[in-house]
């Protein structure tokens, strides 16, 4: 796998891999992350991981070296490569009750539709999978999640919606997704789920954290 790492602005550093994004691809990425958050570097001030990249945000009361920067994340990367992640980082597993269809899911059956499946068919292989929350991003508490069935990959809405609930579940692309809350968006909503992935009030306010795992239970259908 190979990788590109270039200068974001005159602050800002983005190491990006190319290709597929995979489990084992992520996983390189929050180990770069925890071994620079763990250096305590007074040079980085955020650590960002995404999906297939890492951003660094530099200080901008401290005297950067960025080429010393790139150098070090190269070589982690390297090293990364020589490492077997796969059981680095095992989060919780939270089973994610979803009404699916009706109301609740208004793409349901287009989706059905799209691949030639009945609604019932698209909901037992949403459900079938133990998803892996890959980052979080878009909007608070918003899991990006490696797992979608790839039957199931759907294109984006042609005309997005300007209000979706809170809790919508939605396909979009090789993605799958729940709403936080109430938010503009274009992805095919399919079901909706009663349980809070963020949560201002709370200790951790987001549900779920990179490297958690998700299970989708279907609570309700409605067809």
């Amino acid at each position: 796998m190979s990788i590109e790492i270039y200068s974001v602005g005159d602050r800002g550093i983005t190491l990006a891999t190319k290709g597929a994004v995979t489990l084992d691809i992520q996983q390189r990425i929050w180990w770069i992350s925890t071994e620079l958050t763990a250096s305590e570097d007074r040079q980085i001030i955020d650590i960002i991981p995404g999906m297939n990249s890492l951003t660094l945000t530099l200080n901008p009361y401290a005297d950067c070296d960025k080429q010393a920067l790139i150098t070090r994340l190269t070589s982690l990367w390297h090293q990364s490569n020589s490492i077997d992640l796969s059981n680095h980082f095992k989060g919780k597993t939270i089973e994610v009750p979803v009404i699916y269809g009706g109301e609740k899911g208004p793409d349901l059956s287009e989706v059905a539709a799209i691949h030639n499946l009945t609604p019932m068919e698209v909901i037992q292989r949403h459900t079938a999978p133990l998803y892996t929350v890959y980052f979080i991003g878009f909007m608070p508490g918003f899991v990006y999640l490696g797992g979608l069935d790839s039957s199931l990959e759907t294109p984006r809405r042609a005309e997005p919606r300007l209000k979706i609930p809170a809790g919508s579940v939605g396909i979009g692309g090789a993605q799958t997704g729940v709403y936080p809350a109430e938010s503009p968006g274009g992805w095919q909503i399919i079901g909706n789920t009663s349980l809070a992935f963020f949560d201002a009030t709370r200790e951790h306010p987001s549900l779920f954290l990179p490297g958690d795992q998700l299970k989708f239970i279907a609570e309700e259908i409605l067809l």
